[in-house]
């Protein structure tokens, strides 16, 4: 065999190797872009089904109730009561007013949300208050939670104590019922 036959068949083996090293890098990286496009098209799948759960608000384990300690019920059904006889149409349910532990800031009571269920919290220290006084705090509360209304309006701005109520030297309390009206009336307004 020639030398020149042997260089030619060896620079036609070269390219043919280097043709192939090529086509299978080209290969290979295809098959690298593909595995890529599936491992986003996973993640975005995943992102969706993390992204609705997040949005349902979490709905699944959330049971909405109507729970009012016993103790509580007259005062809640007279403020269903008062919006009645208002013409605002109040439904009983998603509501749970209950005694516990406010916060040591001086509130008598609290209204706040967990998920979507409505909760208002009395402060344990007011089981042994007057009935009436119960009502004022009580009002005030479902105010925030059943009518939306915040301290910034009207007549919430201001502390029903000082509203519905006068303070006796003794300490008690006295329903001046023309205020307690006038205080029912502007609240359901709003």
């Amino acid at each position: 065999m020639s030398k020149k036959s042997e260089e030619g068949r060896v620079a036609l083996s070269l390219r043919l190797t280097t043709g192939m090293h090529k086509k299978l890098a080209e290969e290979a990286e295809k098959n690298h872009r593909s595995v890529n496009m599936q491992i986003i098209h996973l993640i975005a799948k995943a992102g969706f089904v993390v992204v609705m759960f997040i949005s349902s608000g979490c709905a699944f384990d959330q049971t909405i109730e109507y729970r009012i300690a016993p103790d509580l019920q007259k005062h809640v059904d007279q403020f269903y009561q008062e919006a009645q006889s208002r013409g605002i149409d109040l439904k009983h349910k998603n509501l749970i007013v209950e005694w516990g532990s406010i916060w040591d800031d001086g509130r008598m009571g609290h209204s706040h949300k967990k998920g979507s269920q409505r909760i208002v919290t009395i402060d344990i220290s007011f089981k042994a208050e007057t009935e009436t006084h119960k009502e004022v705090i009580i009002f005030h509360e479902l105010g925030h939670a059943l009518l939306g209304l915040n301290h910034t309006t009207g007549i919430m701005s201001e502390h029903p104590g000082f509203t519905i109520y006068e303070k006796l030297d003794s300490g008690k309390v006295i329903v001046e019922s023309a205020m307690r009206e006038v205080y029912i009336s502007q609240m359901m307004m709003h």
